[in-house]
């Protein structure tokens, strides 16, 4: 906090100089509270040694953090102060250790942190649950990333739940490298939110739902993850495709693209057979390129002649597969229009 106080001093990006000046000493004036707090609260080998005794004095941490936050009002872009009402946490919003929270990113995160999860959002309290989209191609990595995302935060002691969708796996969240995980098969009928309603009805925590393979999502079911964001301040990780064999946006995931809070596009790039990046995915039975067919075939299972390969635009337009490249499957003639036109 100190050294953010600091590069507030020194750049202050497109506020004003006096406006900077102002925010950074108030910034470091509460961080300043903070550290002196922590000091006498924390240092364990001071208080092993009898240098300090343990302060019996009621501090509400949780309010501190409200404090800070209020007074600065820093937009998550750090770019400068923005209207944001935070209420001091009401007397019953306390240090919850047995629900650890993480979140990584705004201010309110830092308030979520420290005060649990609140059954009922209050007026004027920031809700920070978000619906959050990674999507990419076949073969970046969207199942194993869904997979760490779990795991890191059931280490961090989040109740999550795992869903999925016409995965090659059946009921599970797979991945190719090898990695897999149960979860509960959405359904045509699965009301997402009644769901989750009624997990919750039972007693069970739930504080992340991480759902992969959206695309075959409905967009109902993909309004119900926004609604459980919104209304039940659950967290929602989605990870799938963009796109389909013929290059259309999936439904649910043209939804995901209207309603997400984030749209974050994954970094590891699949590759077309011609080294290029590969941008669309193509379906294809022994080893040409289908251009009809029914939505949802899954494929790359077993013995199965439909299977599925990212390829570049230009060769995706062509129908030129690795398999025709490689002169294991015929190409056939080239015609103009066996050429998909955009």
């Amino acid at each position: 906090m100190l050294g953010f106080a600091a590069t507030l001093e020194d750049r202050g990006g497109d506020m004003g100089a006096e406006q900077i000046r102002d925010l950074a000493h108030r910034m470091r004036g509460q961080a300043e509270r903070i550290e002196r707090l922590l000091d006498v609260l924390l240092d364990a080998e001071r208080l092993a040694r009898g240098v300090r005794t343990l302060s019996h004095d009621d501090h509400d941490l949780a309010a501190v953090v409200a404090g800070i936050l209020a007074e600065l009002a820093v937009g998550d872009d750090g770019r400068g102060p923005v209207r944001r009402e935070l209420a001091t946490p009401p007397s019953g919003i306390g240090l919850d250790p047995a629900r650890p929270r993480y979140d990584g990113g705004s201010g309110c995160s830092v308030l979520r942190h420290v005060c649990g999860r609140r059954e009922a959002p209050s007026p004027g309290v920031a809700i920070v649950a978000e619906l959050t989209f990674f999507y990419g191609t076949m073969n970046c990595g969207k199942s194993t990333l869904a997979l760490q995302i779990h795991h890191n935060a059931v280490t961090a002691g989040k109740h999550c739940l795992l869903f999925t969708r016409h995965d090659r796996g059946g009921g599970t969240i797979s991945s190719r490298i090898g990695l897999a995980k149960a979860a509960t098969t959405v359904t045509d009928d699965l009301d997402l939110r009644r769901h989750i309603s009624r997990v919750i009805a039972t007693g069970q925590a739930v504080d992340t739902l991480i759902c992969d393979e959206v695309q075959f999502y409905a967009t109902e079911q993909i309004e119900q993850l926004a609604e459980l964001v919104d209304d039940l301040e659950i967290d929602v990780q989605a990870f799938g495709l963009l796109t389909d064999f013929t290059t259309q946006l999936f439904p649910g995931s043209r939804r995901l693209l209207e309603l997400a809070d984030r749209r974050t596009e994954l970094q590891v790039e699949a590759r077309c057979w011609c080294g290029d990046r590969g941008t669309l995915n193509a379906r294809t039975v022994g080893g040409r390129i289908q251009r009809e067919g029914e939505l949802v075939v899954v494929g790359d299972v077993g013995d199965h002649q439909v299977a599925y390969e990212v390829l570049c635009r230009h060769h995706h337009r062509q129908g030129i597969t690795s398999a025709i490249a490689d002169g294991s499957a015929p190409a056939g003639r080239t015609h103009p229009d066996r050429v998909l036109q955009l």
